[in-house]
């Protein structure tokens, strides 16, 4: 590991990489900045960054990665169930573990097929092409716009084809705003007594939209089933709904899709989460990486000619 303090661990050569770095630089940087700093320290090594964080193994292996996410089915890391219960109330697929994660990563797999994302793929060009009108627009004016703004809501418009100023997406963003790691340089931003509340009221306002939809899309499902037609089976199952291929993936499972008058609670509870989670995750990684795509050939004469 890098040089150690008995006291302070890392943090001394930790400010030392930070200076050498942009303000506004994303911690994800720092890691590797350590080890082409201390080149010697080869792909895995610990981190010590008490008490911003507990000690950590940071790991640039592909060999040792593999074995840590595929070969070993190892338990999530707390912080990371903790920075998402706001959100998913631990009812998501990145906080369980075990047979728990295995069932109902079983059950939500029909929306995550490659079958399934090509069929989505006429709604996606339809957004892309609003999104690359929008561009347009903004270089006719000449004007500085802030492109990870557009790319937020194309994500948002892609994954959930909600509208951008729906209560769900003020909300999420609102949810989002006051989520902490436990690894921020300002400890009021995770003590702030207000917390919990504004978690409590953004999750009622989400949770007020995106309920409802799964009931529709329930009963819409019960008045299909009844038709006369063969058992309900994920791949029957024409929506490019995931609530809709995940139910009756859970049906399927459960009772030979047998429907009920009601919606299975346990169901409903871990579709709502995981809903919610599916719009978080895609918002922000989706966005940025559409920002790096027109990043790389702005920079890039060569690159950008051939495009």
């Amino acid at each position: 590991m890098p040089p150690h303090n008995p006291i302070f661990g890392h943090l001394f050569v930790l400010a030392k990489v930070v200076s050498k770095l942009p303000k506004d630089a994303h911690a994800h940087y720092l890691p590797d900045q350590l080890r082409r700093t201390f080149p010697e320290l080869g792909p895995i090594y610990y981190l010590d960054v008490w008490p911003f964080m507990t000690l950590t193994l940071v790991v640039a292996s592909p060999d040792t990665l593999q074995q840590i996410t595929t070969d070993h089915v190892l338990p999530k890391f707390s912080a990371i169930k903790d920075f998402l219960y706001p959100l998913a109330n631990g009812k998501d697929l990145v906080s369980m573990d075990g047979q728990e994660w295995k069932y109902w990563r079983g059950i939500f797999n029909p929306a995550f097929s490659a079958g399934h994302l090509m069929n989505l793929v006429p709604e996606m060009v339809k957004e892309m092409k609003v999104f690359c009108d929008i561009l347009l627009n903004h270089a006719k004016t000449r004007r500085v716009f802030r492109m990870k703004h557009l790319t937020d809501n194309l994500a948002m418009d892609i994954i959930g084809k909600i509208n951008r100023s729906n209560p769900l997406v003020n909300a999420l963003r609102r949810q989002i705003e006051w989520m902490a790691f436990g690894g921020e340089g300002n400890p009021f931003r995770q003590l702030h007594p207000l917390r919990p509340f504004v978690h409590w009221y953004n999750t009622r306002q989400m949770n007020r939209y995106i309920i409802p939809e799964i009931d529709s899309h329930f009963e819409r499902l019960k008045v299909a089933s009844r038709a006369p037609q063969a058992p309900m089976e994920p791949t029957k199952v024409r929506s490019k709904s995931v609530v809709d291929l995940a139910l009756a993936a859970y049906l399927n499972r459960k009772d030979g899709s047998t429907f009920t008058d009601e919606i299975d609670p346990t169901f409903k509870e871990v579709a709502l989460n995981q809903l919610k989670l599916s719009l978080f995750s895609g918002h922000d990684t989706t966005s940025s990486t559409v920002c790096y795509v027109l990043y790389i050939p702005s920079v890039n004469t060569e690159v950008r000619t051939r495009v």
